[in-house]
C-alpha cells in the first residue's frame, strides 16, 4: 500500500487530498479522504499513518477471493 498527499492549485485555491492506493494480483483500490474544512491543509500536517489504517480496514472489508 502506498499513501501520499495530492496537492493541486485550482482557480487560485490550494486543494489538499490525502490518499492511499494498493494493488495485488487481481485487484486495485484507492481511498481518498476529503474534508471541506481541511481542503487547504498543510500537506505535512496530514496523518498518513491514520489514513493507512482506515484504508487497510476498508481493503480488508471489500477483499474477496477470486470466484466468489
Amino acid at each position: 500500500m502506498y499513501c501520499g498527499v495530492f496537492v493541486k492549485r485550482q482557480m487560485g485555491q490550494k486543494i489538499t487530498a490525502p490518499f492511499c492506493t494498493w494493488a495485488d494480483a487481481s485487484t486495485t483500490g484507492n481511498v481518498m479522504e476529503t474534508d471541506a474544512e481541511r481542503v487547504d491543509a498543510d500537506p505535512f500536517s496530514v496523518d498518513l499513518e491514520a489514513l493507512a489504517e482506515k484504508a487497510d480496514r476498508i481493503r480488508s472489508e471489500i477483499k474477496v477471493p477470486i470466484g466468489q
